[in-house]
């Protein structure tokens, strides 16, 4: 900003002032230019600076060198010549939008500008620009003639070369000085051109009017606020709340050393389009794994794709409720038993009951929406989060997607994919932004965890304390506060979950939870053949975890160096190679196969309750490819044995998905722990076994509609698509829906898991059940027979049997042969 002191003639004495000012929204970029301002000032005087850096997001500052012909000593020149004599500067940093002034004698003034403008229409909205006015005050007379050859040649020298080299420089040294500040951001590239301007003649016309004659250099038409700048027009004011910061700085700014080497790989010049691929591929990582990997899940969940039984027990409590009979197994039950343990499923599948669509229809499609979701949760927490690039995130969504304890139970009916998704979403929103926990969204998937499942409050508080070993030290304060806030709210369902259930059901525990109650050898026995199983079908599980652990070891040396702002670290923008998620993965998976322990296994395939763990899997198999692509992008090894081992990986999972697992059969007679079947069963075959008899006991419930009437009662083992499909009441012979058979006190003998407290047919004799039992089977197929003492109440004339032949129609495909044994109690 030049201003005249005299009414006519030349203009003797010239006050520059140097105003640096950020506007940014980021304070680490404002600061770091601030620290530059008062740096440039103490080294020898040559020009007065006035830099004006617009901030957007992913700003690129760049300049590459030019040639420059004009003979007139404009500022850009002045940069690289010999200190002018009578200077004294200091340098003031300052917040406040004033100016100071420094006075010399001076017979004329010129000024250069060096523009970098916003890119192209195609990368506006990741484009940032800078612009910095330089201004000197110069001992020798400017003549109109060398002011309008310095015009001239500036405009062939545009027309050319495109800009200045000495403009150039002046930009290069600011992106090189940028690079050596401790908090400046890596930012991406761009063009630049320079405007260089010159008064025309000293005269006593005003400022704006010498202003208005200036030649631009550069790419063409500019826009109206970049036109405003390139002729040295203020630009307006904008809003405060854009976080606009100034710095004065008083005094002929140094000679900037250029070094382009010493920029980071962000402030260099242009590395054109390949790089700018990969950058927008790397911020985008997380969008373009889930992508991958999203139909390699829908087609592993389409294979695994059935319903189990046990779903539609919590169907009919819902369809009980939907046709306001209340939350009833059976129909009139006072009061009734809670045989479920997932409150929240229940009634969310009771409205579309309601509207007469099929529960296991939305089941299973809400939990393929949920896998999804969960697929994609961890892709985007890997790259956003620990900014592991496409690779690593690409490789924990293909595990993920791929390993079949996951993929078999994105259907099923239960709600095993939604309470997984709610458990890892607790951790997600604790962990997402390091600093700034989302406690909101952290105590909404809490409370859902917890209605999900009924030991869903363990788990929500598990995954809130593995977010702790996943929180740098410097932001454990807040991750502290976020948990206390947690727990309280945690303390607060749990008590109006335990009142309401109190008052519903007349207990403060639900039935199934009795059902598996206690501690013995034989549980504890049973619990730990069944974790074994699950490792050795499934070893690629342990493998992935494994990997997480060599990988983020091997990463430790780049985050070393990208602690100490190596550039080719800071150029990968990788972060760090993702060790909490690591430990994060090693405190869920020992804790969720202790809890399998505990509870004794699960008599159902791919260990379901392992489930909730495989997010924290995959999380950890990211972090380690991550590890060895930051090791390689450091330049201390490659990452090609990183990603073979994790294609190993995902071999195995694809491989356990179609059956093939590396455990002989010694090995899985000697872990055989379905203690209710005579030999043991791969997990491929339990599968199997699980959806087909799912299927038959659903045709056999339907059968019975037109057997049996409403009001009738059946002892039954097999009670849940039976039990939607009928109105019979039904008795539970392994007592999930009956009080007296949870709370009976006998001892634990070699059952399947769920099965321990089972009883015979004869415990429900004194009740006088109508029906003692049901079979249905295909014409041609075998008859199932009579079990021993069934048979022998049928010989004393205590039971007679009932057979039916039942033709084809809409609700069974196949012509039926249904047995029914009576139950005569007045006998």
């Amino acid at each position: 900003m030049l201003r005249r002191r005299a009414a006519t003639g030349r203009c003797r004495r010239v006050e520059v002032h140097s105003t640096i000012v950020i506007q940014s929204t980021n304070t680490t970029a404002a600061r770091s230019a601030a620290a530059l301002a008062a740096s440039s000032v103490n080294a020898a005087p040559s020009r007065q600076g006035d830099c004006v850096s617009r901030a957007r997001r992913n700003t690129p500052v760049a300049a590459a060198p030019r040639a420059h012909a004009s003979s007139t000593p404009c500022a850009s020149k002045l940069a690289t010549a010999a200190p002018t004599s009578g200077w004294s500067g200091t340098s003031n940093v300052v917040a406040a939008p004033h100016h100071a002034a420094v006075s010399a004698p001076s017979h004329g003034a010129s000024a250069c500008r060096a523009v970098a403008p916003a890119p192209s229409a195609s990368t506006r909205t990741s484009a940032r620009f800078a612009r910095c006015t330089l201004s000197a005050a110069s001992g020798a007379p400017s003549t109109p003639g060398a002011e309008r050859s310095a015009r001239k040649d500036a405009a062939a020298s545009g027309a050319g070369a495109g800009g200045s080299s000495s403009a150039a420089d002046a930009g290069k040294a600011l992106a090189s000085s940028a690079a050596t500040t401790p908090r400046s951001r890596p930012v991406g590239p761009a063009r630049s051109t320079e405007t260089c301007a010159t008064r025309a003649r000293p005269s006593t016309r005003s400022a704006k009017a010498a202003r208005r004659r200036t030649v631009g250099i550069g790419r063409g038409i500019l826009g109206p606020r970049r036109a405003r700048r390139a002729l040295g027009v203020a630009p307006r004011p904008r809003s405060a709340s854009r976080g606009r910061l100034r710095c004065r700085v008083e005094g002929p700014p140094s000679v900037l050393p250029h070094d382009p080497s010493n920029a980071p790989r962000a402030l260099r010049s242009d590395p054109g389009p390949a790089a700018g691929a990969v950058r927008y591929l790397s911020g985008r990582a997380g969008l373009f794994a889930f992508l991958l990997a999203l139909p390699v899940f829908l087609a592993c969940a389409a294979r695994y794709a059935f319903t189990c039984d046990d779903a539609f027990i919590s169907f009919r409590y819902a369809r009980h409720l939907a046709e306001g009979a209340g939350l009833a197994f059976n129909r009139g039950e006072a009061p009734p038993v809670e045989g479920f343990s997932n409150l929240l499923w229940v009634l969310w599948t009771s409205p579309w009951i309601a509207l007469g669509m099929d529960p296991a229809l939305v089941a299973n499609a809400t939990s393929i929406a949920c896998g999804a979701a969960l697929v994609g949760l961890v892709a985007r927490l890997a790259s956003r989060r620990w900014k592991l690039g496409f690779v690593p995130s690409a490789g924990a969504a293909l595990f993920l997607a791929t390993l079949p304890t996951f993929t078999a139970w994105s259907t099923s009916g239960l709600e095993t994919l939604p309470f997984a998704l709610a458990v890892f979403a607790v951790f997600e929103r604790l962990v997402v932004v390091p600093g700034r926990p989302r406690v909101v969204g952290a105590v909404l998937a809490l409370v859902l965890a917890s209605l999900l499942r009924a030991d869903g409050a363990a788990w929500a508080l598990v995954s809130a304390l593995a977010a702790g070993l996943a929180t740098p030290a410097e932001s454990r304060a807040a991750w502290r506060r976020a948990v206390l806030v947690v727990v309280a709210v945690l303390a607060l369902v749990l008590v109006a979950l335990g009142a309401w259930r109190y008052a519903t059901f007349g207990e403060l525990l639900p039935n199934t939870a009795r059902v598996k109650a206690g501690l013995s050898e034989l549980r504890l026995e049973r619990g730990a053949k069944y974790v074994l199983t699950w490792c050795l079908t499934l070893p690629g599980a342990l493998a992935a975890l494994l990997l997480g652990v060599v990988g983020a070891r091997a990463g430790a040396m780049h985050d070393a160096a990208a602690a100490g702002h190596d550039a080719a670290a800071a150029g990968t923008r990788r972060g760090s190679c993702g060790r909490g998620a690591v430990a994060a993965g090693a405190a869920m998976t020992p804790v969720a196969l202790a809890y399998s322990v505990w509870t004794g296994g699960d008599f159902m395939p791919y260990g379901r309750f392992l489930v909730p763990a495989t997010p924290f899997l995959a999380l950890a198999l990211a972090a380690g490819l991550g590890g060895f692509e930051a090791r390689a992008a450091a330049g201390a090894g490659r990452a090609l044995g990183g990603r073979l081992a994790a294609l190993g990986v995902l071999a195995l999972s694809v491989a356990a998905t179609f059956g093939v697992v590396p455990i002989p059969d010694g090995a899985r007679e000697a872990l055989h722990f379905r203690w209710n079947e005579a030999r043991s069963k791969s997990e491929l075959d339990a599968w199997r076994g699980m959806k087909e008899r799912a299927e038959a006991w659903r045709a056999l419930g339907r059968a019975l509609v037109y057997c049996t009437r409403p009001n009738e009662s059946i002892v039954l083992g097999n009670i849940g698509a039976i039990g939607y499909e009928t109105e019979l009441w039904i008795h539970d012979q392994f007592g999930l829906v009956d009080r007296e058979v949870a709370r009976r006190d006998a001892p634990l003998t070699r059952a399947s898991p769920g099965h321990d407290k089972g009883v015979g047919i004869d415990f429900f004799l004194a009740r006088k059940p109508d029906y003692l039992g049901a079979w249905a089977w295909r014409k041609g197929e075998p008859d199932p027979g009579v079990p021993p003492l069934l048979d022998a109440l049928v010989r004393t004339g205590r039971a007679t049997i009932e057979d039916q032949e039942l033709a084809p129609s809409p609700t069974l495909p196949h012509a039926l042969l249904v047995r029914l044994v009576r139950y005569h109690a007045e006998r």
